[in-house]
């Protein structure tokens, strides 16, 4: 009886490791950027030390420049989730009013729907806020805010200096991260606008993507059934052992 109870959850263990969403598109940008409408690549840092390690990236981005990414194959009126690591670089200037405001958005286009519009700081001043937090993804829209400038960064850049120094944010992964989600439209498409908007030149402010991952939101069923259908016949047994 012992090794059936141990067997079963052996079982559940690996049927459970099976259950996952399913994945539609997925880009480090190491090697293309298939899927979006702009193709240009940086290397860029992942941490808060610049010179490495370094990460190929979709960018550098300036001014009031977005990239599209087109999706099609999804099924009709299912929720999908969106992941990916947005770099921050430069002297952003958040909510100020001589500066800013520099803001950084994320729509679903067909639903026009935004999943990010907020405003982004580097400068550690209080006339330099901005609107993001891990809580409230579209400050823009709802009113939140003000923040302090470099709020819910998951990498800051040990580098002081404005112009070179950088935040990474993550959504979709890491504790706390926001959890973005869009719906699929009748035809099973949507296309993302990722984009800055109020930006200077990319020697002053851009910023770039990296780790882009798109998964239906619905758990799998299949596991599901599987561990029902393997329980059946242990349960049987554990009662005629009685």
């Amino acid at each position: 009886m012992k090794f059936l109870r141990v067997s079963l959850v052996a079982a559940v263990g690996v049927l459970a490791g099976t259950a996952q969403a399913q994945t539609v598109y997925i880009n480090d940008f190491e090697s293309n950027t298939a899927g979006f409408t702009t193709s240009g690549r940086t290397s860029l840092p992942t941490t808060s030390n610049a010179s490495s390690p370094l990460s190929s990236m979709l960018g550098k981005f300036a001014s009031n420049e977005f990239s599209n990414l087109e999706l099609s194959g999804l099924n009709p009126g299912e929720t999908y989730n969106v992941a990916f690591d947005l770099f921050i670089g430069g002297s952003w200037d958040g909510n100020n009013a001589t500066y800013g405001q520099d803001c950084w958005i994320l729509r679903e286009n067909f639903s026009n729907q935004y999943m990010v519009n907020t405003t982004f700081s580097h400068l550690n001043d209080p006339g330099f806020t901005q609107n993001y937090s891990d809580s409230n993804p579209v400050g823009n829209l709802n009113g939140g805010g003000p923040y302090e400038a470099k709020t819910g960064a998951d990498v800051i850049s040990a580098n002081p200096d404005s112009f070179a120094g950088y935040q990474i944010y993550y959504f979709g992964r890491g504790a706390g991260n926001p959890v973005l989600t869009f719906t699929a439209n009748s035809a099973g498409l949507a296309s993302l606008t990722f984009q800055g908007v109020g930006l200077q030149a990319v020697n002053d402010e851009y910023w770039a993507l990296d780790n882009v991952r798109v998964t239906s939101a619905r758990v799998p069923e299949p596991a599901t059934t599987a561990l029902a259908l393997l329980a059946l016949p242990v349960l049987g047994l554990i009662r005629r052992k009685k």
